[in-house]
């Protein structure tokens, strides 16, 4: 234990010492190891992880978000569709099967019975695959609800219930016109 007398005698010590200060070869040593100790533990290359996968991180983010905003997104009107209302892809493979079918029946198939052709089959699949207002009925609300209409006119009336479902589910702020 230290007592007040003892502590007495430490700061008259060092009163009575003159100015000191270390020799200056030692602070060099002292400062160049303070230098060493303070740089990093690891590489450079390893100083740039962090913030480059953080980067990329928000790069991906990005692109995923543009993904599903800018190219999931349905375009404003429907596009223009061959007369036979099938989007043109669909319509350049089902030429090649028309073709194969034209094909397949100008070849003579003596030990099989004679079927109606392919290329009949193939249309009339077709046809009951076509929804019964086309493209061009279903470019405005009006003209689509006009053949709906139609529809109901000719006695189609589950035809004319899933037309009317589909106008309004594309539609939704058409409004039906009360019958007179």
């Amino acid at each position: 234990m230290t007592t007040d007398k003892d502590q007495e005698r430490v700061s008259a010590a060092y009163r009575d010492l003159p100015q000191a200060s270390s020799p200056p070869a030692l602070d060099r040593r002292v400062l160049a190891a303070a230098r060493r100790e303070s740089r990093p533990r690891y590489s450079v290359v390893r100083a740039w992880i962090r913030p480059l996968a953080w980067a990329a991180t928000v790069g991906l983010s990005l692109a995923i978000l543009l993904e599903f905003t800018l190219f999931n997104a349905a375009p404003p009107s429907p596009e223009p569709q061959p007369a036979s209302g099938a989007p043109p892809a669909e319509q350049a493979g089902r030429d090649a099967d028309v073709m194969r079918a034209k094909e397949e029946d100008a070849v003579v198939r003596p030990s099989m019975p004679r079927r109606a052709p392919a290329a009949a089959r193939l249309e009339s699949r077709e046809a009951a695959a076509r929804p019964p207002c086309d493209y061009e009925a279903r470019r405005t609300a009006e003209s689509w609800y006009a053949c709906v209409e139609a529809l109901r006119d000719e006695g189609r009336d589950e035809d004319a219930v899933a037309e009317l479902a589909a106008l309004r589910e594309a539609f939704p702020d058409f409004e039906i016109a009360p019958a007179r």
